[in-house]
């Protein structure tokens, strides 16, 4: 009796409590083994897998029963490396739709003899640079909120979310927030966010 209480005894002391960062940062090292994924794609992953995590630990979930539940969820490497890249190739269409017709644009601008045409192709064309430029970013800015555990993760946004951005002050964000998740445009968006901003 005395052998199986000491030996019992001994299996608790070696037993380590789970630590909720080092797992998430052993399933990230994991899956940084696939070049199909970034390191901005595994930080999104980590946003996502955190975001899970703390839901199902308020559902009643230990800490580890909630990260075990949140990456069978999120799904297994495969599944991941062609939701990204699916993303991805969106992603490359959209920079082509613009890179394309700017090409055009510049090459119209070169064989322009007339003036006042050439100006106007000027204009154009520094405003559609503008604007590439502000989408940059803005795309970079969210990834750093997201990071930082402000924004939600892609896909993820709840009006939770939108809720807390606005007690933050982060009223631009949280329409942005508002937009993803309900598919509206920038005016309902911000009417919603200003009742929200009211009411608090």
């Amino acid at each position: 009796m005395d052998g199986r209480s000491q030996s019992a005894h001994r299996i608790m002391e070696n037993r380590t409590p789970f630590d909720l960062s080092e797992a998430i940062r052993r399933w990230q090292q994991n899956l940084g083994a696939s070049p199909a994924l970034s390191a901005d794609n595994l930080e999104e992953l980590a946003s996502r897998l955190r975001a899970s995590v703390q839901k199902l630990q308020a559902d009643g979930l230990s800490e580890k029963e909630a990260f075990l539940a949140a990456t069978r969820r999120l799904g297994e490497r495969g599944a991941l490396e062609r939701e990204f890249a699916k993303v991805a190739a969106g992603r490359t269409m959209r920079r082509l739709a613009f890179i394309v017709p700017l090409l055009v644009l510049f090459g119209a601008l070169l064989a322009s003899r007339d003036e006042l045409h050439s100006i106007w192709l000027w204009i154009f064309a520094g405003v559609t640079v503008v604007v590439l430029v502000c989408q940059g970013i803005i795309r970079l800015r969210v990834a750093a909120l997201r990071r930082a555990g402000i924004y939600p993760a892609a896909g993820q946004g709840r009006m939770a979310d939108v809720e807390r951005l606005v007690r933050a002050g982060h009223r631009v964000w949280a329409i942005r927030c508002y937009r993803e998740i309900h598919h509206c445009g920038l005016a309902d968006a911000k009417k919603a966010v200003e009742a929200l901003h009211i009411a608090r």
